[in-house]
């Protein structure tokens, strides 16, 4: 028959230090949001497994000393003094593992909603890398229709340039042909004038001459003219007379 104190019986019914371990980390293996890389979140998640392996290291510890004090308990038996000393300092020391372990469990909590806060966040930042990414692709598709379309205006710029390159072409062969006529008229003009020029040399002697037989005509036509006049007159005053 067992002589162990009934507290240390129900502190031997209590879970094992794995069990506490693996409660403590069973909220993190099923996360309400898909895993997401932050070195954040990877800290708190060290946090979390240094102090899972703390309590179960306490935990460890705890139920050694307490197999320590029970074996003590049997060997002492009889000796009321010493047990109740033994079993206070059980208690203490029990007390103790146990203010230290819900000290550690509220802090896995804060760690979890840490992480939780961490989840929600990243999800948070997916989702605007997601809209960031759907406007960066529609910036991209509207970028690639512009230059869809000034691709297009350059091809016809292009085409027009060659057409007025081809016009400009052919006006400049056309001024050419028309210089080249232009000047082939001012020539034979320029010879022309030098023909009259050398004729009107040639000719001038004999148009003096012939001035000078006009003048002399005229002057003889005159006289005569003269003589007639005088003529008329004195025959208008012999009728004038009778």
């Amino acid at each position: 028959m067992s002589t162990e104190p009934p507290f240390t019986q129900g502190l031997r019914n209590t879970c094992q230090p794995e069990c506490l371990y693996q409660k403590a980390n069973h909220n993190r293996g099923h996360s309400f949001l898909p895993a997401i890389p932050n070195i954040q979140r990877s800290q708190l998640e060290d946090r979390l497994n240094n102090q899972g392996r703390t309590i179960a290291f306490l935990l460890e510890q705890a139920f050694r000393i307490k197999e320590d004090i029970s074996a003590c308990l049997q060997g002492t038996h009889g000796f009321q003094k010493e047990e109740s000393l033994a079993r206070k300092l059980l208690e203490n020391h029990i007390q103790t593992i146990t203010s230290i372990v819900k000290k550690l469990s509220q802090n896995i909590e804060v760690l979890e909603e840490q992480i939780k806060a961490q989840d929600v966040a990243a999800t948070g930042t997916n989702f605007a890398v997601q809209d960031l990414n759907t406007k960066h692709l529609q910036g991209v598709g509207d970028l690639r229709g512009r230059v869809a379309r000034c691709d297009s205006s350059i091809m016809k710029l292009s085409g027009d340039i060659h057409f007025i390159r081809h016009e400009h072409r052919q006006l400049e062969k056309t001024i050419q042909d028309l210089m080249s006529a232009l000047e082939t008229v001012s020539k034979n003009l320029d010879m022309k004038v030098t023909e009259n020029i050398w004729n009107s040399y040639v000719l001038l002697p004999e148009v003096m001459q012939l001035l000078g037989k006009i003048e002399a005509s005229s002057s003889e036509q005159i006289s005569n003219l003269k003589m007639v006049q005088g003529d008329y007159h004195q025959e208008m005053n012999l009728l004038e007379f009778k």
